[in-house]
Parts: structure tokens; sequence; C-alpha cells
């Protein structure tokens, strides 16, 4: 007792004693609070490094099973059956770039993450390893259409793929589950909601697994896992389960479209950080990529897309047009027919029928536009799609490459045009807000659409090709004149940029007054209140240019930062206004003020300003219509395919003939335009010229990069010594045996294909049917008498071959049935027809005939 009493008396010497012991419980609580968030570092880096760990063991246990090695070669114990199966299953001479060391990663064993560009084959990366492996494959797709369009192909080719979707019926999806428990799958496709939904299917999953049998996982569009992806799917960021429950099956993600940003989120979602990473080059070469100022009035603009359609591809070539609403999508395509294009529309609220049959008609050649919304596009395989345009632009330049891409498929040159108005991009924007990334997703999109001859808004390149392939993380590729910017820019501009800053002042101004007032304004609103300012000389400043002009100067200031975007939302829609940024208000204030330098803001040169006779705004109406047609042909009078141009006796006409012969061939061997590699004007003066003609004289009339490339084989078509490849002779008919020599597959397919008849003549077969299956229920759409004769010579001709092709044993009733199930579609949710359509919106199957290639 004594100690303790001791012990309070130390502590509480007098009535001054309690603040030494409060501070020591201040002291000791402050210590208590740093060791509590020393132990929640620690248990943080604990739970990070034993993460580490296990993603270090995975790859430990991955380079024991699955060895790295040179992914190129070609002695792998599986080559030989590889090019066999390639050759005689698909029908396919050699791999397009990067295929083989997809599919030489994924046979090893490895988890690849793979980039090929739309066209670039990322279905073979995983079919054809399925059909060399004797174990199942599972594919996950997000789209039901693209499914079920797969599995109609590998029917069509005696492949036995089959899917399990929300539209299977009970009878499919026992069989498959009994196939499945049996090891008689190789190719088995499902979505994502079966695997996070179906606890049925995971314990048929895990229990192939623990036979053995389940090979690899393939996750194709794998972009859609990721929140910073163009088509986020919340079921998809939960596809990690699979690593989580098979850790030792390989993981194969494919995607077209995924930044680096995007990349490094797959890897962590998917739990792949040791995978293959495969990359190849986003850029298209053989696209011109193209973009025209949108007329005002929607009739113009409408108006303006015949007159390019007619003037570049008259012989009925066939191209898509891609709208911002379903309302607007059945709009153009009544006007296209109206304007003498024939045009079909389709979007995810149309009846399956009408739908399907709208979809086989343009795929077979009978109509050559499909005015359609972004729900067309995932899983069609027409290959050659001439030209893509967009009527409005894209909510993002993921989703426009993915959607220009579906041109020019087959490696020929193809055009990807989009119209583009200011306020368009304001009326996509009160579509996106609700999305998380969905500013930088349509500033980059204004970016690669702003863009003038001169440079971007930004000082940077105008080359549209450079700005895709930087927005991707890439090098910009040679553009070889390739987009509308870079063929202007070789030639002479006719106009500069001018300084607008004086009137963004102004606007500026006025965007302050109506905050004071409390009051918002739309873009129509400010142009308006511009153009009624009552401040001396302002007014009428704003009149004296056109409103086009006027919207112009708006757009350049938000390009510049000067102005931002603010929502509006009512019971029925959501409007958006300009506001003045920060930075707009800052550059305001120390204008008034006199303390900074003078606002200089260039009003970028536009593609129709930078030709003779652009620029110029078109009046509403039928005269309207017609300045919009022939501001078109004044567009397209520089980058035509023959460049248009004139026999104005100029030069040799012998050895002109040869360059054209020439330029020809190199841009058949290229797969370019032939204005790309040489154009009219060069041709001509180089025609022009006595030889011999020296390098120097030869590179000043060229261009030092066409020198370059070009400089030898010029010089011995100037010097008479050019003789044109001689065409290649037909390819001799094999030998009767020669066909059937290829031994049978374990599997038996080859024998199957040996027995059976090609699958060319087998495709073509069970298309025929399906066309005539479609054209039945297409009852409701609209067509001419013109029209309705084609379409009824075609089923009449469809359905001999058909009854032919019954009679010879075809196997129509499997695919009937898949094509009946296919129309088994969940109805859509009800929408505005204003209201942006959205691939999740497609559920429906897209017949086979889709892929008819005349």
């Amino acid at each position: 007792m004594a100690e303790v009493e001791d012990l309070t008396y130390d502590g509480g010497e007098s009535d001054e004693g309690e603040l030494p012991l409060t501070k020591q419980l201040e002291d000791i609580e402050d210590e208590l609070s740093e060791v509590k968030s020393q132990i929640e570092f620690l248990i943080q880096q604990q739970d990070q490094l034993r993460a580490r760990r296990d993603q270090l063991l995975r790859q430990i246990d991955q380079e024991r099973r699955a060895p790295k090695a040179d992914w190129c070669q070609e002695n792998f114990p599986w080559s030989a059956k590889l090019t066999q199966m390639l050759h005689d299953v698909f029908g396919l001479r050699e791999f397009r770039s990067l295929q083989r060391e997809v599919i030489n990663a994924a046979l090893q064993g490895r988890d690849v993450l793979c980039l090929l560009p739309s066209g670039g084959g990322k279905s073979l990366c995983y079919q054809l390893p399925a059909l060399v492996s004797s174990g199942l494959t599972l594919v996950v797709s997000p789209l039901l259409s693209l499914i079920q369009d797969q599995v109609l192909s590998l029917r069509a080719l005696g492949i036995d793929g089959v899917c399990l979707t929300s539209l299977s019926s009970k009878e499919d999806v026992a069989a498959v589950y009994g196939k499945m428990d049996r090891g008689e799958l190789k190719l088995l496709y499902v979505t994502p909601e079966k695997i996070v939904s179906s606890k049925r299917f995971m314990s048929k999953l895990e229990k192939v697994h623990q036979a053995g049998r389940l090979d690899r996982i393939a996750i194709d569009e794998a972009h859609c896992a990721s929140a910073w992806g163009n088509d986020f799917r919340p079921d998809y960021k939960k596809l990690g389960v699979l690593k989580q429950q098979f850790p030792q099956v390989p993981i194969l993600a494919l995607t077209a479209t995924a930044t680096h940003q995007v990349c490094e989120d797959l890897k962590t979602i998917l739990r792949i950080g040791g995978c293959e990473f495969f990359r190849a080059s986003v850029n298209r070469p053989n696209l011109f990529y193209e973009v025209l100022p949108k007329p005002a009035g929607a009739s113009d603009a409408t108006a303006a897309i015949v007159a390019w359609i007619r003037k570049h591809y008259p012989r009925g070539e066939s191209g898509i047009v891609y709208c911002l609403t379903r309302k607007d999508c059945e709009t153009v395509a009544s006007e296209l027919a109206g304007g003498g294009v024939s045009a079909r529309h389709y979007h995810a609220d149309m009846d399956p029928g009408p739908r399907e049959a709208a979809h086989a008609t343009w795929s077979s050649g009978e109509v050559q536009v499909m005015v359609a919304t972004v729900a067309f596009g995932m899983g069609i395989n027409k290959p050659d799609v001439r030209f893509v345009v967009h009527h409005s632009l894209s909510k993002s330049l993921e989703n426009y490459y993915q959607e220009s891409g579906r041109a020019g498929r087959d490696g020929l040159p193809a055009r990807c045009l989009m119209f583009y108005r200011f306020s368009d991009a304001l009326r996509q924007a009160a579509i996106v807000c609700f999305e998380p990334t969905w500013q930088p997703n349509l500033q980059a999109m204004m970016k690669y659409a702003a863009a003038g001859p001169s440079g971007g808004t930004d000082g940077s390149s105008s080359c549209r090709r450079a700005i895709i392939q930087r927005h991707f993380a890439e090098a910009p590729a040679e553009c070889r004149c390739m987009c509308d910017n870079c063929c202007i820019a070789a030639g002479p501009i006719t106009s500069e940029p001018h300084d607008v800053g004086r009137h963004a002042l102004v606007l500026l101004g006025i965007l302050r007054q109506q905050q004071a007032k409390e009051k918002k304004a739309t873009l129509i609103q400010l142009v308006d209140l511009w153009r009624s300012c009552k401040d001396p000389g302002v007014g009428k400043e704003a009149k004296a240019m056109s409103r086009d002009e006027n919207e112009a100067v708006v757009a350049a200031m938000m390009y510049a930062g000067l102005l931002e975007l603010e929502f509006g939302h009512t019971a029925y829609a959501t409007n958006t206004y300009l506001r003045a940024s920060r930075r707009g208000v800052q550059l305001l204030e120390a204008s008034e003020s006199g303390s900074g330098k003078p606002l200089r803001l260039l009003l970028p040169v536009s593609q129709a300003a930078a030709r003779p006779g652009g620029g110029a705004s078109a009046p509403a109406g039928r005269k309207g219509r017609a300045a919009a047609a022939e501001s078109v042909e004044h567009a397209g009078a520089d980058d035509d395919d023959d460049d248009g141009a004139d026999e104005c006796g100029c030069g040799d006409s012998m050895l002109r003939a040869s360059l054209e012969r020439w330029r020809a061939q190199r841009a058949a061997d290229l797969h370019l335009f032939p204005h790309s590699i040489l154009p009219a004007e060069q041709v001509v003066a180089l025609s022009a010229m006595q030889p011999p003609v020296s390098a120097d004289a030869l590179r000043a009339a060229v261009s030092v990069r066409r020198y370059e490339l070009y400089g030898k084989e010029l010089v011995e078509v100037l010097g008479g010594r050019y003789k044109p490849p001689p065409a290649r002779p037909p390819p001799e008919p094999q030998p009767a045996a020669a066909k059937g020599a290829a031994k049978p597959a374990r599997d038996g397919t080859t024998r199957a294909l040996a027995d059976a008849p090609t699958a060319a003549q087998q495709k073509r077969q069970t298309e025929a049917d399906v066309v005539m299956l479609e054209d039945d229920s297409d009852e409701g759409m609209k067509e001419t008498g013109a029209a309705k004769r084609k379409t009824k010579e075609k089923t009449e001709r469809s359905g001999a071959r058909a009854t032919s092709g019954r009679q010879k044993g075809s196997r129509l009733p499997a695919l009937k049935k898949v094509a009946d199930d296919s129309c088994n579609d969940h109805s859509d949710n009800e929408h505005d027809g204003n209201e942006e359509d959205d691939d999740e919106d497609f559920k429906t199957n897209v017949p086979l005939a889709k892929r008819r290639r005349d």
C-alpha cells in the first residue's frame, strides 16, 4: 500500500499534477494510433506480398508446365496438324499477322492477351487450337448474335460447335450437358452471365476439369471487362473467378480495341499477370479516313450521303451507314431509298423477322446500304464492305475504330467517312453523360473529327490515321495519303486559319451575363444571343457570318478548353448546356483588366474550307440539298480513285499510259488507292519530262518520300524499261485422288469432310436454304414493285437450289433448327425512339446467309 501511496503522491503533487497525467494519456493515445497505422500498413503490405507470392507461384508453375518459346517457329509437335487443319478445314492458305504466334502460345498452355484489329482473325486463334486439341475449349462471348453466328459457321464447316445461352431450350441444355459428361465437345460458347449466374453449369465445368478435359478458356471481346473499355459489361468483370477455380487452365483473352490502361486492367481482372502479350498494329492501311462537314438540315445531310455514295460507289458496292438513334436510322434509310440508293434499316427495336430479312438482303447484295445503329456489326463477317459512313460521330474513338473497321475486311481499299457537326457532339454528350469515362472518350472523338489539314486543335498532327494510332499508344505509320487531311496537305491550301479570339471574349461575356441571371444557354441559344446582341458592332459582326461559322467559333472555344458542358435533366430528356470554364473566366477577367495578353484563338481550317469553293453554308430546302451534293462533289475531287485527271493532252501519251499502268499495279500490290501511290498531277508532270530524268528532277517532281519509296521503279518506267507483270495463270485442277488424300483425324473431322461435299459446296447450299427461309419472314417491310419482283425471283432461285440440296441429303434440318432457335428473341426493353441503341439490346441470331459472298 505504501508504494501505491507514493506513486499516487508523485503523480499528483498538487492541483497542477493532473496535467502531466493527461499529457501522458494523450501521448499513449498517439502512440497507440501510430502503432495501429503501422499495423494496418503492415497488413496491407502483407496482403500485397502474399498476392505477389501467389502470382510468382503461378508463373513458376506455368513456366514448368508451359515454358516460353519462340512462338514464330513451326517445329512444335502440333505444327503439322495445325497447318493441315488450316488448309483442309478452314480453306486458308496462310496465317495472318500474329495468328501463328497466338495459337502456338495457347497450345503450349500459356495465358495470352491478344490484340488484333477488326478483321484480323481473332476467332481462328481459339477455333483452330480446339480442333488440334483433344479436350474442350470454352469460349465466353458477350452477344448471342455473335455466338450463334460462329456456331452456324462452324457447323457449315462440319465442326460440332454448341452454345448455352438464354435461348437454349431445356432439351438443348440437357444434350449439351450430356456431351460435356461424355467428353464429346470441342467448342462450347457461353455468355458471361451463364458463368456468373449458373451454378449448375459451373458444376458441370468443374467435372470436365477434374477429368482433365478442359483445355483452355477463350474470352472474346475481353475489353468489356474493363470499366475503361468502350463496352463495359459488369458480368465480364467477374470472370476472374475462372482463373481462381481453374488455376492451371490457360486463358486466351482477345480484343480489337484496348488502350494501354485497358490492357493492364484486363491482366488484373482476369488474373493473368504473367501472360504472353501479343499486339498487332491498329493501323488498317487499306482504309481511307475522311471527315466532311455535316449540313444543318437533316434532309440536306442525307442528300450529301446520297451524292457521296453515287460518286464513289455507283456500281452498288456494299456499305454501312451508322446513325446515333433508332429514329435517325429509320429516317435516313427511307431518305436514301428515296434518293435512289437501295437501303434497309436495322436496330434492336425491330421484330426479329424483318430485322433478319433486312440483314439477309444486304448480305446477299440485293440491298446496297444497311442503315443501322451500333447494334449492327459485332460478329458481322462480310468481307467486301467497301464503305462505312457515320451519320453522327461515335461516343468514343474506340467505338469509331471498331465500327469503321467493318469496312475492307478483305484487305482491299475501302472508305470510312464521318459527317461531323459540333451539335452532334453535344447530342452525343447528353446520351453518354452517365458513363464514368464519357468526357475523355468524347474529347478524343471530337479531336479526331475536328482535326483540319493545318493540324489538330492542339497543334498536333492532322493525319487521322496518326490520331487513331496515338490514341492506342502506337507510333504512327506512314499514311501515304490514305486520309483526307494528308491529301489536302500535299497540295495547295486555299485558306489559312484566322483568329477569332475577339469573338470568343464576346461569347464568354454573354455566358457570364446568363450565369448572373441564373440562366443557362444551349448552343442554339448562345448563337441567338450573340447574333441579337445590342452592343455596338457585336451583333452585326455575328450576323455577317453564317450560323455555321458562328457555331464553328463556339466549337473552337470548346476544343481550346474555354467552355465546358453541363447537363439539365427533365422527365423526358437530357439537355446539354454550355458554360465558361475556369480558364475561360480567367482569360475574360485578364482581358477586361488589361493585365494579360490579347486572347488568340485560331479557327482551324476545315476540310471544306481548304478546298476550292468550300466553306460556304448551305441553305435549307431544295437548294440546300443541291448545295450539299455539290459540296460533296468538290470534297471528293482530290481523292477520287482515278484522281479525276483530265485528258489535257499534256506530255507523252505512251509514257503517261505506262505510268498509269505502273501506278495501278503498285496500288494493287499494296492494297492502296492509285492516287496514294502517285497523284494525277504528278503523273501528268512526269509524262511531260524528257528522258533521261535526273535524280534531283525526279525527287523534286514526286517529293523526297515518294522518291525513297518508288524512285528506282519510276526510273525504269520513265526510261521505257517497265514491263507489266504477266497475268497469273488459272490454278490447275487437282487430281481426284489428291482431294481425298488427307489422313483421318483422331476426331473424325477430316473423314467426315472427305465423305461429304466440300465445305464450300456445302456452305453455298446451306446458305441458299437459309436465304429462302428468311425471305419468307419479310412480310412487313416496304418495298418498291421492282424490289418485290427481284426478291421473288431470288426466292424462286433459292428454293430451286434448296430442293436440289435436300434431294442430295444436305444438312438443312440441323441448320434450320439453329436458325429457328435464333428467332426466339427476347423482347428488348422498351426505349424511346431517340434513345441510343446498345449492343446489349441485340440478342437475336444473325442468319448464316449474311456471310454469303457474291
